[in-house]
């Protein structure tokens, strides 16, 4: 499951929301009693699943095409409200800028992947 470098790219970006969020957790506690989900850490977490899910449907290259696709539009989302909500460049902005790459090669990795299967069943 981990040997193709597009599933790498999916745990990346699973790790870095986790992280991402647990900062946040963090920082938070220091300022407020009642912690509140914000619209972007409810895409975050939205994210997470995403590529989670993404990540176990590695043999249905499809599927995953899918969830990634989506996963960038709430990635694009998510952006949105941080830039709109956010006045300051921060650790968040580049975080969903990082992702969104990430997500982009891991496309573009699946599609490689195809290509050569759909290949390999013509020459047969």
């Amino acid at each position: 499951m981990i040997q193709r470098v597009q599933n790498l790219y999916l745990l990346t970006i699973l790790i870095l929301n986790i992280v991402y969020k647990a900062l946040s957790n963090q920082l938070l506690e220091n300022y407020t009693i009642f912690i509140q989900i914000s619209s972007v850490d409810k895409y975050m977490i939205l994210t997470c699943i995403l590529s989670f899910i993404s990540l176990i449907y590695y043999r249905r290259r499809n599927i995953q095409l899918l969830f990634n696709n989506i996963n960038v539009y709430f990635q694009l989302l998510s952006l949105l409200f941080l830039i709109f909500n956010q006045y300051k460049f921060s650790l968040a902005h580049v975080l969903v800028m990082i992702t969104i790459v990430l997500i982009l090669f891991a496309n573009r990795g699946i599609r490689r992947d195809e290509d050569l299967i759909n290949s390999i069943d013509r020459l047969r």
